[in-house]
C-alpha cells in the first residue's frame, strides 16, 4: 500500500483556555453569525455541508420570479462568500418546473452533490469545485427520476456510499398516500440496476403518509432511512426507520421486518427530520414531539438491532423544552466523543424564533458545559430565525444554517449561518501527499501511515488506535518523552476490517482524536 505523509502541528493546552462550549465563534462571520440578504430571490438554505478544504457549502431555493431553482452557496471557512464559486459565490440551476433543492453533500474528490426535485420526480445536480455543472453526470451535470412508485416524488436528502455511489432519500406517491422512497444512482448518474427495481425503491408502512426526510450508511454499507408515519384514523403520528440491505431489501434483523415505528407522546405532532449513526453503531432519530401544552425536540436512541436503547433517556426517548413556545428540531449530529448535537428553533411567548442547539451527554441528560444547561439560542435581531439544518466540522466546530425574516413573509427571507464553539480539543490530519483528498473527513487508512509532526514543547506522548467500542488496536508510541520539534513516526496500521477508527494523541492529560475510516 502507498505510505502517505500526514502533517500536524500537535499544541496542547489546559483546558481553561478554551472558550466555553456553545459561545459563537468570533472568526466566523459577524461575532459568529453571516446574514446574506437576497431581496425576493432567495427563500434560503435547507442543507449544508462540508468541504474538505473547510469551505461550507449551503443548497436550498432560488425563486427567480416566475417559479423555483436549486441555488448553492459556497462560504469560505470565515463566513465571507466564496468568489470562486458560481458567480460571486452564487450558483443557480434551472431545471424544469419547481426545481427545489433540499439536501447537500460533498464527495471525497471536491464535487459537490444536491438533490432535492423539479416535477414531476427527484432531481440530482453535480457540481466540479468551481460550481459548473459537472457534465461527466447524467445530461450535462443533471439527473431527473420519476416512475418512482405510482409517479413522482421529492428527495429530501442525500448520501454517498463509501464506494461513491449516491443515495438519495425522499417520498413517493403511491396512488393514495406517499411512502418512503430511496433511489441509487452510479456515480455518472446512472441508475443503479443492482438496487431494488432499476434502482428505486418505496417501502409503505401501511398507515397513511410515510415520509422520509433524512438518509445515512452504516460503515457496512446498510442504508437508514428517517422520517414519520401518520395514522389519521387514530389521529397519531410516529417516529419512523427503516434498514436496508446494500441492494435495497428489507433487513429483516432490524426492528420488524426492517421498519420500526416509536411513539414519544400521545399526539399527532411527532415527527421526525434527521438521523445519525453514533461510533458504536447506535441510530439517533430526531425531531420533535407534543408535551401536552407546546412542542419540545425529540430524541429517539436505537440500539443497533433497532429496539429503543434503554439506557438512553427514559426508555430510550428524551424530549427537550427550550423556550416558552414550540421547539422544533430538524437535524442531529454526533461528535468526535460521541455527545449528541441536536439543532433548529425555538419559539418565545411573544412568537419571536430563534435558531436552537442542545447538546446532550451519552445517555441523554442535558450537557451543562454546553451554553446554558446544555441549550443555546441565537436571535438575528430579526422576528423569525428558522434554524434548517446543522453539520459539525472536522475541529469540531458547529455550523448552522438557516432563514432570518423580518416579518411572515417568505419571499423577504434572508440567508443565515452561524458557528458555534463544541470545547473540543479536535486535530486534522492533513494528507499533504494526496492532494486530490486533502482534509477528508472521516480520513481513509491505509496499511502505513507517514505521520510527521511538531510539538511545541517536551511532552511524554502516546499515539494509539480504538475501534468504535473503544477497543485498543494499535499501540504505535506508549508514554515515550519527545522533544520539541518536528518528529516523524511510521505507522504500521496492518489489515483492519471495515469501519470507523480513532487515533489518538495524547500526553498524559490532555487528548486530541481524529476519526478515521476503513473502506
Amino acid at each position: 500500500m502507498k505510505s502517505l505523509s500526514l502533517i500536524i502541528i500537535i499544541t496542547f493546552f489546559s483546558a481553561a483556555v478554551f472558550a466555553q462550549a456553545g459561545e459563537l465563534d468570533s472568526s466566523f462571520g459577524t461575532y459568529g453569525k453571516v446574514i446574506i440578504h437576497n431581496g425576493p430571490h432567495w427563500i434560503g438554505p435547507e442543507s449544508i455541508a462540508i468541504q474538505p478544504d473547510g469551505k461550507i457549502v449551503t443548497a436550498g431555493v432560488s425563486f427567480n420570479g416566475a417559479n423555483n431553482d436549486f441555488g448553492l452557496l459556497r462560504f469560505k471557512s470565515n463566513g465571507a462568500l466564496d468568489s470562486s464559486f458560481g458567480i460571486d459565490g452564487k450558483v443557480i440551476t434551472a431545471i424544469g418546473v419547481l426545481d427545489e433543492a433540499y439536501a447537500v453533500a460533498i464527495q471525497p474528490d471536491g464535487k459537490i452533490i444536491a438533490a432535492g426535485q423539479s416535477s414531476p420526480g427527484f432531481a440530482v445536480a453535480r457540481y466540479n469545485t468551481d460550481g459548473a455543472l459537472d457534465a461527466t453526470f447524467g445530461n450535462n451535470g443533471i439527473v431527473t427520476t420519476g416512475g418512482i412508485g405510482s409517479g413522482g416524488g421529492i428527495a429530501f436528502s442525500v448520501a454517498i456510499q463509501p464506494n461513491s455511489k449516491i443515495v438519495a432519500a425522499g417520498v413517493a406517491n403511491n396512488g393514495f398516500n406517499v411512502d418512503f422512497a430511496l433511489v441509487r444512482y452510479n456515480t455518472n448518474g446512472a441508475l443503479d440496476s443492482s438496487f431494488g427495481t432499476n434502482g428505486k425503491v418505496t417501502t409503505d408502512f401501511g398507515l397513511s403518509d410515510d415520509w422520509a426526510f433524512a438518509v445515512t450508511v452504516q460503515p457496512d454499507g446498510k442504508i437508514i432511512e428517517a422520517g414519520y408515519s401518520s395514522n389519521l384514523m387514530m389521529y397519531q403520528t410516529y417516529f419512523s426507520l427503516i434498514r436496508y440491505n446494500t441492494d435495497g431489501t428489507l433487513d429483516s434483523t432490524f426492528g420488524t421486518y426492517g421498519k420500526v415505528l416509536t411513539t414519544i407522546g400521545s399526539s399527532d405532532d411527532e415527527e421526525a427530520y434527521s438521523v445519525a449513526i453514533q461510533s458504536d453503531g447506535k441510530i439517533v432519530e430526531a425531531g420533535y414531539c407534543w408535551n401536552g401544552t407546546t412542542i419540545d425536540f425529540g430524541l429517539v436512541r436505537y440500539t443497533t438491532e433497532g429496539v429503543p436503547d434503554s439506557s438512553f433517556g427514559i426508555n430510550g426517548k428524551v424530549i427537550t423544552a427550550i423556550g416558552s413556545g414550540d421547539d422544533r428540531a430538524s437535524s442531529v449530529a454526533i461528535q468526535l466523543d460521541d455527545k449528541i448535537v441536536a439543532s433548529g428553533y425555538s419559539i418565545s411567548n411573544t412568537l419571536d424564533a430563534d435558531f436552537a442547539l442542545v447538546r446532550y451527554n451519552k445517555d441523554g441528560t442535558l450537557d451543562n458545559s454546553f451554553g446554558s444547561g446544555g441549550k443555546v439560542t441565537s436571535d438575528f435581531d430579526s422576528s423569525q430565525d428558522w434554524g434548517t439544518h446543522m453539520t459539525i466540522q472536522p475541529d469540531g466546530k458547529i455550523v448552522m444554517a438557516g432563514s432570518s425574516l423580518a416579518a411572515l413573509d417568505t419571499f423577504s427571507a434572508s440567508i443565515a449561518l452561524a458557528r458555534y464553539l463544541s470545547g473540543l480539543n479536535v486535530g486534522i490530519l492533513n494528507f499533504s501527499s494526496c492532494p486530490s483528498s486533502p482534509l477528508i473527513y472521516p480520513n481513509p487508512i491505509h496499511q502505513t501511515e507517514t505521520l510527521e509532526f511538531t510539538l511545541t514543547k517536551n511532552e511524554s506522548l502516546t499515539i494509539a488506535l480504538y475501534d468504535v467500542n473503544g477497543k485498543l488496536v494499535r499501540n504505535f508510541i506508549s508514554n515515550e518523552q519527545r522533544t520539541a520539534g518536528a518528529h516523524k513516526e511510521i505507522l504500521s496500521i496492518g489489515e483492519l476490517t471495515s469501519g470507523n477508527y480513532f487515533l489518538t494523541l495524547s500526553n498524559g492529560s490532555e487528548k486530541m482524536t481524529v476519526k478515521m475510516m476503513k473502506q
